[in-house]
């Protein structure tokens, strides 16, 4: 895009979207932002960065005073990058910070920190255990920061810009895990348009160009599911379609996915229309697809799976786990032990009902004591299933018992005005639950963590988000369990005219 003039005028005003800017902006964090090809064009103290112009060297207490592709280092904003590419024309990329070039304060602050750490870590060594190198680190980190007005390195961002330009609901159905990590590398799939498309990121703060994977109509056509070392997608085309898609592939550490085989349609033959899939694969690596049968004013919630357990689908099993009708069913599944497969089903306004497949039989279906508003989230630790939903504005969490068959009482997270959509994420090292949403109200990110037996009292602030707002709060997907050492977030900001999606992470353990 060439523009009329070689600088860009200063942000002219807040907004909530682009419609509120002057012609040649664009509403970015809401402010009104000119446009730009080229650093040249911005005005001083700015660069172009995303195509738009952007402060440089901000002023920040901590990371949630700049911009989520920045991180606060010793007073200032710090834009990352892996090259120069990523930085403006006055800026050079070192240690995977934009840097304006001739700062000789900041490298000598980051000098400062490394001869800390490194001090600290030889007195550690010569204390000469592993508590004494523990304290070394701290001490040279606290040395480092003293000296420079450093902080430790991280390796991993904590939160992130993925894409600001996604479709409205670009990862709706929190039900079918649109999110893993695999391959040293963090992977979301989401709407596009008219197309499914994924991303990758090495270290949760730079993401890959998006990868066309397929046609979609919605983003609730698409579920994904990963076992080591595959992932697993199954799609439904939409309204009316009356086949399921099935495909596995392996993710490459350079982003890329090499597949097994071509995608296969499943049951295209048979009567009815297939939507809103949720695939998971079981302890032999057999794919399961539970998925909305609609044919006419009839709706049921119905669940398949294959024999093969390379790459391609041959249906072994079939049930129907209710035989009546509900406006719009959604199954959610758990994989446990011995091929054994946890279902889960609702509709808006109905209770949770849940059985376990074991062979070709389904035990008897028990249900929670509440009824659920949105859908709900379900991850399994061993013969526990653990499930979050909203009912009405209250928080709830079920335990479903995988040898009793039945579910435990009802427990009221948040009895106020709760209006998040609650997704499940799983600590398998550190044997923690977490419980993340996003809440369009408070315009926040946040999360309660189950250990020990039993939820903690307090929420857990993980993300601001009140300079760019939240889009819809069941616009959410989460790991199903830790990868890369963390638990991962994705959700939406913005409106419906502009929105974004965002990443955050929780350490594993944290």
């Amino acid at each position: 895009m060439a523009l009329a003039s070689t600088a860009c005028p200063p942000p002219s005003g807040d907004c909530r979207a682009t419609l509120d800017c002057r012609p040649g902006e664009i509403c970015y964090e809401r402010t009104c932002r000119a446009t730009c090809d080229a650093s040249g064009q911005c005005p001083q103290a700015t660069s172009c960065r995303l195509g738009v112009c952007l402060p440089i060297g901000a002023a920040c207490r901590d990371s949630k005073d700049c911009l989520d592709t920045e991180t606060c280092v010793a007073g200032r904003c710090r834009w990352l990058c892996i090259g120069e590419e990523d930085c403006g024309g006055s800026e050079t990329c070192r240690d995977g910070l934009c840097q304006l070039v001739g700062d000789a304060g900041f490298l000598d602050r980051e000098a400062g920190r490394d001869a800390g750490r490194d001090a600290g870590d030889d007195a550690g060594r010569d204390a000469g255990d592993d508590a004494g190198r523990d304290a070394g680190d701290d001490a040279g980190d606290d040395a480092g920061h003293d000296a420079g007005g450093g902080v430790p390195d991280a390796s991993f961002a904590r939160h992130s810009l993925v894409t600001a330009t996604a479709s409205s609901n670009a990862i709706a159905g929190l039900f079918q895990r649109k999110s893993f990590a695999a391959a040293g590398r963090i992977w979301v799939f989401y709407r596009d348009g008219s197309h499914a498309v994924f991303r990758s990121s090495a270290d949760g703060a730079l993401w890959s160009d998006p990868t066309i994977l397929r046609t979609v109509q919605y983003s609730e056509d698409l579920s994904v599911w990963y076992r080591d070392p595959y992932l697993h997608y199954a799609a439904s085309d939409g309204d009316n379609g009356t086949a399921l898609h099935y495909r596995r592939g392996l993710p490459s550490s350079d982003g890329s996915i090499a597949w097994s085989a071509d995608e296969q349609a499943i049951g295209g033959t048979d009567p009815g229309y297939k939507s809103c899939p949720m695939i998971a694969v079981d302890s032999s690596g057999r794919p399961w697809i539970g998925y909305r049968w609609v044919d006419g004013a009839e709706k049921r919630p119905r669940l398949i799976r294959s024999s093969s357990s390379d790459g391609t689908w041959s249906t072994s099993g079939s049930w129907e786990l209710a035989s009546w009708t509900a406006a719009a069913w959604f199954v959610e599944l758990v994989p446990l032990s011995d091929d054994r497969m946890w279902a889960g089903f609702a509709s808006g306004g109905h209770f949770v009902r849940a059985g376990v497949v074991t062979g070709d039989q389904v035990s008897s279906i028990d249900l929670t004591e509440q009824a659920i508003s949105v859908p709900f989230s379900a991850v399994g630790s061993g013969d526990d299933v653990h499930v979050v939903f909203l009912s009405a504005s209250s928080l709830v969490y079920a335990r479903y018992d995988t040898v009793s068959k039945s579910f435990s009482t009802d427990v009221l997270l948040s009895a106020y005005d709760f209006h998040g959509s609650p997704v499940l994420g799983l600590d398998t090292a550190a044997d923690r639950l977490y419980c993340l949403w996003s809440d369009p109200v408070t315009e926040e990110i946040a999360y309660r963590v189950h250990v020990g037996g039993g939820w903690e009292a307090q929420d857990h602030l993980l993300a601001d988000e009140s300079s760019t707002g939240i889009a819809d709060a069941a616009l959410v997907t989460a790991f199903y369990r830790d990868g890369l050492g963390v638990v991962g977030l994705f959700y939406l900001t913005g409106n419906e005219t502009a929105p974004q999606i965002r990443f955050a992470a929780i350490p594993a353990g944290l």
